[in-house]
């Protein structure tokens, strides 16, 4: 129907904006009603949609996909009236999900670093107490032999 015309349409614009900037030229656009740019070759029907720049995110790209299907919605279509509402919940539902995954993974590289801190501060008090232990041992093998030493003085002299 219309709407299959409109999205292989997109489709093929979309391809031929790609093409061109992998060639290095810059993308055929026109101006559509209201000062909006369209890719060339797009029909009438689908000039509803703006192209004013290029998405940078995956929010962003959510965001300017359910506009695109909601126009979609709004048009007549020979399925009986197909939603995209549903699709573009979903696509936002996605776009959260991975947000949260970047902030998670934020969270974690934050948390290993303090881990790793942790770590270092751990051996570094290991091997501070390590140096103490062996100068308290030093000390306890001097007295001991001292000790030794005098004991050994005062069986001779009562001998």
């Amino acid at each position: 129907g219309s709407q299959e015309a409109v999205v292989k349409a997109f489709d093929k614009a979309l391809c031929d904006a790609q093409a061109a900037r992998e060639r290095g030229e810059e993308p055929g656009c026109g101006v559509a009603p209201g000062d909006r740019l369209v890719p060339e070759g797009l029909p009438e029907c689908a000039l509803g949609a703006v192209f004013v720049r290029r998405p940078q995110g995956l929010a962003e790209l959510a965001d300017e996909l359910r506009g695109l299907f909601l126009q979609l919605s709004e048009s007549p279509s020979d399925s009986g009236g197909s939603s995209w509402e549903s699709i573009a919940a979903l696509l936002n539902d996605i776009s959260a999900k991975v947000d949260r995954r970047a902030s998670l993974q934020a969270e974690l590289r934050m948390i290993q670093s303090s881990i790793e801190g942790s770590k270092q501060r751990l051996l570094a008090e290991i091997k501070s107490n390590s140096v103490l232990e062996q100068e308290r041992l030093a000390t306890i093998q001097a007295r001991s032999r001292m000790v030794a030493e005098l004991a050994e003085r005062v069986v001779q002299k009562l001998r």
